[in-house]
């Protein structure tokens, strides 16, 4: 009975989960990757063929699930990075470094490189683009803290199917919250209770399945768009949180990972996908980072930040040009070199130095 009983046990996350050689890395280029084939077909003008989009009677994208994949990795990593930190101060030193720096030149770029390109191509000259009331100047210093106040520039693009500078940064404020809850809860020493955190979470999916189902209910949230966003992206950012704080209980099984896709596959075509994503999609990420064997893919460096944080205006930049005439593949490849050519500048210039600059907030005496 012994002998059979253990044919059905399986390793647990801690056991799978190597600090040092594992997938992260890849996966978030590899999710970086998705959000770029899927903001291609908007940007591009393509018939919106999204596999995502059709299965789940439009509740979500190709880009939304690629997202959602991104914040259950970050609930994980994140989560880990306060438990190795030796203080609070520390924890949000090292978490402002890792947005705020590369976002900061971001902006800069994309005010002073790009909308200024754009002007030339559309319309042959400067004429007007400082003087805007949608300056690049006011592009910066509106969305310098994440809020995404001003989306575009003068603007610009006006030659493309979606307007906007870029349209991927909304997520990083919804992110950076999350940061700071990993933060709230480990002072007050919740991440200690774990039970508590599982608590939350299924607080966040009640909020989510009565604003769904019963809206009356929670007014505070229907009709509110950044708190909507918050609480969807929150809760897979807490599942992954969740998977950390229960690594040692968490079962790593393919089988396990079969049946979470066949219940998001089944709920988003039954029309529940805002239901079942944050726990099956996290779960598959998990799987996928615990098994692939791309554990050196980013030994070079992490350039999932870059690419994701400057595709959309490259991406706009290619179809000012024309480049989504190739084709979509085409206009796709051409935009993941692109990006890179911002993206590992980023991490080499910006991302890296300042992450070395972590050892300034020490432990206190």
């Amino acid at each position: 009975m012994t002998e059979n009983h253990s044919l059905f046990k399986f390793p647990t996350f801690d056991k799978v989960f190597d600090p040092r050689h594992n997938n992260f890395g890849f996966m978030r280029f590899f999710l970086a990757t998705l959000v770029i084939l899927s903001h291609a077909l908007p940007i591009g003008g393509f018939p919106n063929y999204d596999p995502f989009i059709m299965l789940s009677h439009h509740a979500t994208t190709l880009g939304t699930v690629a997202v959602a994949g991104f914040f259950a990795l970050s609930g994980f990593l994140i989560t880990r990075s306060y438990y190795t930190t030796q203080n609070i101060q520390q924890f949000l030193w090292h978490r402002f470094l890792r947005i705020f720096p590369g976002f900061w030149v971001c902006l800069i770029i994309s005010a002073f490189v790009f909308a200024p390109l754009m002007q030339w191509l559309e319309k042959g000259s400067m004429y007007g683009l400082f003087e805007s009331e949608e300056s690049p100047l006011r592009y910066i210093y509106s969305n310098l803290f994440l809020f995404i106040h001003q989306w575009t520039i003068a603007g610009l693009p006006t030659t493309t199917p979606y307007h906007g500078i870029n349209g991927s940064l909304w997520t990083l404020i919804h992110e950076f919250i999350c940061y700071l809850g990993v933060g709230v809860f480990g002072v007050l020493s919740i991440l200690q209770k774990r039970w508590t955190v599982v608590m939350l979470l299924i607080l966040l999916w009640t909020l989510q399945l009565l604003r769904i189902h019963t809206p009356t209910a929670v007014p505070f949230v229907v009709g509110h768009p950044f708190i909507e966003e918050f609480i969807r992206l929150s809760i897979t950012f807490f599942c992954g949180a969740v998977f950390f704080l229960f690594k040692d209980k968490v079962p790593f099984s393919g089988m396990m990972a079969i049946v979470a896709v066949l219940i998001y596959l089944g709920g988003a075509a039954l029309g529940f996908t805002l239901e079942v994503e944050s726990m099956t999609i996290s779960y598959c990420m998990f799987w996928l980072t615990f098994k692939l064997p791309f554990q050196a893919f980013d030994k070079r460096g992490d350039f999932s930040y870059g690419l994701y944080i400057y595709a959309f205006p490259t991406q706009q930049m290619l179809a000012i040009l024309g480049a989504h005439q190739l084709g979509y593949i085409p206009f796709v490849i051409l935009g993941i070199i692109g990006t890179l050519i911002f993206a590992i500048p980023s991490y080499k210039f910006i991302e890296k130095p300042m992450l070395e600059l972590k050892k300034i907030v020490q432990k206190k005496s």
